[in-house]
């Protein structure tokens, strides 16, 4: 499987033209699995995020939809734009959501677990996870 995203508690990788595994690292990647599986089962906001097509609550891996990879969308811009309603921008407890496009076109969240960083995982990270974040920069999306 091929790497394409790595984050603060789980790693990403493309399973097929449709499809990526996350899978967590941390116990902290167990909980953010756990919220986006919880969130995607709200009908009103499934339209906004990138499918769940399965997930395991043992492993806490999700196989979800692929998206082109568009950056991440200032909170401040998806409202005065409006890209999004405030319901799915009031679930994002950062600044910034992570975006992409799917097959139609559509602009959806891709990474919905919570985004606050407790500052213990931080603290803990090795050289070596400190090095792979790096890898995967991200940057702003255009509008």
């Amino acid at each position: 499987m091929e790497q394409i995203g790595c984050g603060c508690s789980r790693r990403v990788y493309k399973l097929n033209d449709d499809t990526v595994i996350k899978i967590p690292y941390n116990q902290y990647g167990l909980t953010q699995a756990q919220e986006e599986y919880d969130t995607y089962q709200v009908k009103k906001y499934q339209p906004y995020l990138a499918e769940i097509l399965n997930y395991d609550e043992d492993t806490g891996e999700i196989q979800m939809e692929l998206l082109e990879d568009c950056g991440f969308l200032l909170k401040k811009d998806a409202i005065e734009n409006n890209i999004f309603p405030d319901y799915i921008l009031d679930l994002i407890d950062a600044q910034t959501v992570q975006v992409g496009k799917d097959k139609n076109g559509n602009i959806k969240i891709f990474d919905y677990g919570s985004e606050h960083v407790p500052s213990e995982v931080v603290r803990n990270y090795t050289k070596e996870q400190k090095d792979e974040l790096k890898r995967y920069p991200l940057r702003k999306f255009k509008l």
